[in-house]
């Protein structure tokens, strides 16, 4: 049993010892080799990734949130809409709606 991952030569972590040996440090390492072995081609392991050519630009950043965007079917409140300001005026609106509906 080796103490190094057969994919990245990293530590090993010790098991409790039953079953049979580990060969890689995770399922990335273990993946890898798999595809190697199956393309027959050197991959490279993680650790000798290739440098970024210079032209390489850091990722724009994500532009900020929105709030969720507004309902089909005209359900919710509208630019127009007044906010009701304590909960016998929300009823009263709930009220005024559910019979415009009928």
């Amino acid at each position: 049993m080796s103490d190094t991952c057969e994919f990245c030569g990293t530590a090993l972590a010790g098991g409790p010892g039953k079953g049979r040996p580990r060969k890689y440090c995770g399922d990335a390492c273990r993946q890898a080799a798999h595809r190697r072995r199956l393309l027959g081609a050197a991959a490279a392991p993680r650790s000798a990734a290739p440098p970024l050519p210079e032209s390489a630009t850091p990722a724009e950043p994500r532009p900020a949130r929105m709030g969720p965007a507004p309902r089909a079917g005209g359900y919710g409140p509208s630019a127009g809409d007044a906010q009701p300001s304590s909960l016998q005026e929300l009823l009263r609106q709930v009220v005024r709606l559910a019979s415009q509906q009928r």
